[in-house]
């Protein structure tokens, strides 16, 4: 990974239930990170503007950011979407289709008119987990 890369891992607030640890313990092993322990992780690199399903691809929007780990996948999905900082975005990878930009909210808004953290609230309001989180910079 590129030197400005930067690799975090999110945990969960403590009021969430403890009914994640209960899960890890029955988890198949590769399920879970050895080093950390942590069962949900996010690649944030090659982050681009259409789905990476297409046969063909446009280069990154944002230079990568690392990877996000947690027990807690609301809040790595949280923590994920918060890293994607529009200030880091490598205009010149905009596809013309998608120019200009919007000027609102979060840079997957600006591109697409949607707000990423929609599915993030609509998995707290179902109880999935809580969006809070503590970012801790792993080096």
């Amino acid at each position: 990974m590129p030197s400005t890369a930067v690799t975090s891992a999110a945990r969960s607030s403590p009021s969430s239930p403890p009914a994640h640890q209960e899960r890890r313990k029955s988890r198949k092993p590769w399920l879970t990170c050895d080093w950390c322990g942590a069962e949900f992780q996010r690649l944030l690199m090659n982050i681009t503007p259409l789905c990476d399903c297409w046969r063909f691809s446009t280069p990154p929007l944002v230079p990568d950011v690392g990877i996000v780990a947690s027990d807690n996948i609301v809040a790595a999905e949280r923590a994920a979407i918060d890293l994607i900082d529009y200030r880091n975005l490598i205009e010149s990878a905009v596809p013309e289709e998608l120019a200009p930009l919007g000027t609102e909210g979060h840079l997957l808004r600006r591109v697409w008119g949607k707000d990423p953290y929609e599915q993030v609230r609509a998995v707290v309001d179902a109880g999935l987990g809580s969006g809070e989180y503590e970012m801790e910079e792993i080096l």
